[in-house]
C-alpha cells in the first residue's frame, strides 16, 4: 500500500507580548529620547561657543552654521525614513547613535591633533554636517518604534513624543545657560589665538573690537 503523505510541521505561534512589555519598551523608548533631545541641544547649543571662542566667529558666522545644520537636515531627513524602512529599526538606531557619538568624539580630540587650524574649522563643519544625519536616523526611528508598542494611538504617541523632546531640549539650554553665568562667561566669549591672523575670521574678530589672546 502507498504510505499516506505525513502531514507538514506547523511552526508554533510566535509568543505575544504582554501589555506590562508593551509598557516597558513604551517607557524605555521615551527615555531614550529624552536622552537624545538632552545630548542634541548640549551639542549644538554649545557649538555656537566653541565656533566663537576657538575660530572667531560672530553672529553672522554661526547664523551661518544654522543654516548649514537646517540644510543638512533637511536634505537627509528625506532619505532617513527609507534608510530605516530598508535596514530595520534596530540597526537605524544603533547607526544613528554610533554616529553621533563617533561625530562628536572626533570634533573633541581633532584639536588635540591637529590644533585649532583652519582643517580643524573645516573638520568640524564635515562633523556637523555627519551629524545631522545621524540624529535624523535617530528621531523618526525612535518615534516608528512607540507606534508599534501603542498601536491605535497614534496622535496621542506623537503628542507625548513631542513634549519629552522639546522638554529634554528645554532643561538642557536652561542649565546650559545657567552654567556658563555661574562660570562668568558671556555672549561673545572671548576669542583665542589659535588661528592664523591671515585667515579671514581672525581679521573679522579684530574688526569687531575682540582681542585675540593666546592660551594660557
Amino acid at each position: 500500500m502507498p504510505h499516506s503523505a505525513e502531514p507538514a510541521a506547523v511552526a508554533p505561534p510566535a509568543p505575544m507580548r504582554t501589555p506590562n512589555v508593551h509598557r516597558q519598551l513604551r517607557n524605555g523608548f521615551f527615555a531614550l529620547q529624552a536622552l537624545n533631545s538632552l545630548a542634541s541641544a548640549y551639542y549644538f547649543n554649545y557649538l555656537f561657543f566653541y565656533m566663537a571662542e576657538h575660530f572667531g566667529f560672530d553672529n553672522r558666522d554661526n547664523l551661518l552654521v544654522s543654516a548649514l545644520y537646517g540644510l543638512a537636515y533637511m536634505i537627509t531627513s528625506v532619505y532617513a525614513g527609507k534608510f530605516a524602512q530598508k535596514n530595520g529599526y534596530f540597526f537605524t538606531m544603533y547607526a544613528g547613535f554610533g554616529g553621533m557619538g563617533l561625530c562628536m568624539a572626533l570634533g573633541a580630540f581633532a584639536p588635540k591633533v591637529i590644533g585649532y587650524s583652519q582643517t580643524t574649522m573645516l573638520l568640524e563643519w564635515v562633523l556637523l554636517a555627519i551629524w545631522t544625519f545621524c540624529v535624523s536616523l535617530t528621531w523618526p526611528t525612535l518615534q516608528a518604534l512607540l507606534n508599534e508598542q501603542t498601536p491605535g494611538k497614534g496622535s496621542w504617541t506623537a503628542g507625548i513624543y513631542n513634549m519629552v523632546w522639546a522638554g529634554a531640549a528645554a532643561v538642557a539650554s536652561s542649565s546650559k545657560s545657567s552654567s556658563l553665568y555661574v562660570s562668568g562667561r558671556s555672549w561673545p566669549p572671548k576669542a583665542r589665538g589659535h588661528v592664523k591672523d591671515s585667515q579671514p575670521w581672525a581679521a573679522r574678530a579684530r574688526k569687531n573690537g575682540r582681542e585675540w589672546a593666546p592660551d594660557p
